[in-house]
């Protein structure tokens, strides 16, 4: 880690919740982006109501004619 500190390719995070990504090699010798997003989950204030589908949306507008 301290070598790709030096050579610039990585830095050290700021953020007060910082992210961690790791590179992991896949079976097919490609590369996969795993990220750890746990310290920002918990921080996320979570929704009270379901947003709701497009769907429902358009549907409560089949019967309007006038759109300001």
């Amino acid at each position: 880690m301290n070598e790709l500190l030096a050579k610039g390719m990585i830095r050290e995070s700021l953020s007060p919740y910082p992210i961690l990504g790791l590179l992991v090699p896949k079976k097919d010798e490609s590369i996969r982006m795993c990220v750890d997003k746990m310290a920002i989950n918990k921080i996320t204030i979570k929704y009270m109501y379901p947003i709701p589908k497009l769907e429902d949306i358009l549907g409560e507008l089949h019967e309007v004619t006038i759109f300001l």
